[in-house]
């Protein structure tokens, strides 16, 4: 009796090797001869591009208006509004468009859904032939008082010993300059008692959200924005170690995610805001505004001396408002000139 229950045992387990190598075979995962109804409806990456429209300038910002009405319904927000879209890129060769969107928690209900209606939304764009879209979930991080930036490659601080010479202006091109480019932006007004950022740039939504314990910054074609000014209409009226403390807070709990630069439009002069924020920040790179006037111009040195002071190298420096003055010409009599 044991040995045929030993044979029926060894029969059995042959047996079910066989189907596992039939099913593993490579002749079970060969595409069909005739298309199927999936084969053609994915076979738009592949397809002649030449019908398609022109990629637009602002092809992020037509992306993030149409996932703007993808809404969390735990959160009440948008993926957009709530910072879950990132990297977003374009591959002009193909027109695929493709992106993540970093969700909360990876266990989320309605992630497939997600991926459903982001993949729907984008592909209604008619510059797009492909649309790839990837879920992923956010790190957990230690709760420390920088958990705000700790995805942010380089921080580079625009900054001028002197006000009004251009430094926001130069901030915000810079920074869509970079996004232009491909890169994740962000930009940080860090001029309490005279914030320039709300004035120069309106964002999509300018409504201050709270995700968690953290404030999802504003965006303007992809490129996320944070000011005191976005907060607070009123004046700031606060000695300077409470400044100190408030930009460390807005810096902190800013939901910045992943970013390859940050640009930081520092308040003017060389003073102890100006230090403590160079210090705890760690700069990756400082670019000094001036003027063509020679009042505006001896001030660069005191910025680049302060930056030299914490080890903070200077890249560039912008000379805003230059002109070119022509030597006057002797005039011309053009009765002359006819005969």
């Amino acid at each position: 009796m044991t040995s045929i229950v030993h044979s029926l045992a060894v029969f059995f387990l042959l047996l079910r090797v066989e189907n596992t190598l039939a099913f593993l075979s490579p002749a079970r995962f060969r595409p069909p001869t005739a298309p199927s109804f999936q084969t053609a409806r994915w076979s738009s990456s592949s397809t002649d591009i030449a019908g398609l429209a022109d990629i637009p300038t602002q092809w992020q910002g037509e992306v993030f208006s149409k996932l703007k009405t993808v809404i969390d319904p735990d959160l009440g927000a948008d993926i957009v509004t709530l910072g879950f879209v990132q990297n977003l890129k374009l591959d002009q060769d193909s027109r695929t468009v493709s992106f993540d969107v970093e969700l909360t928690t990876p266990a989320c209900p309605v992630k497939d859904q997600f991926s459903v209606d982001c993949e729907r939304l984008v592909r209604e764009l008619p510059w797009t032939s492909d649309v790839q879209v990837t879920m992923t979930a956010q790190e957990t991080f230690s709760d420390t008082e920088t958990i705000g930036m700790k995805q942010i490659g380089a921080v580079i601080a625009v900054s001028s010993c002197k006000g009004g010479v251009g430094k926001s202006t130069t901030s915000v091109n810079l920074a869509f300059a970079l996004q232009s480019l491909g890169a994740a932006v962000g930009i940080f007004d860090a001029d309490v008692y005279g914030p320039s950022l709300p004035t120069m740039v309106k964002p999509d939504d300018d409504i201050v959200r709270f995700v968690g314990r953290q404030i999802a910054p504003l965006q303007l074609n992809g490129v996320k924005l944070m000011s005191f000014g976005y907060v607070n209409d009123g004046s700031a009226v606060m000695r300077g170690p409470m400044v100190t403390q408030l930009l460390d807070q807005f810096l902190s709990v800013t939901q910045w995610g992943k970013l390859d630069y940050l640009i930081i439009d520092m308040p003017p002069g060389t003073g102890d805001i100006q230090l403590t924020l160079t210090q705890k920040l760690n700069i990756t790179a400082a670019v000094i505004v001036t003027t063509p006037q020679e009042l505006s111009f001896a001030d660069v040195v005191r910025g680049v001396e302060m930056f030299d002071t914490v080890n903070v190298p200077s890249i560039a420096v912008v000379e805003n408002m230059a002109y070119y003055e022509v030597d006057k010409q002797p005039v011309v009599d053009r009765g002359e000139l006819q005969t």
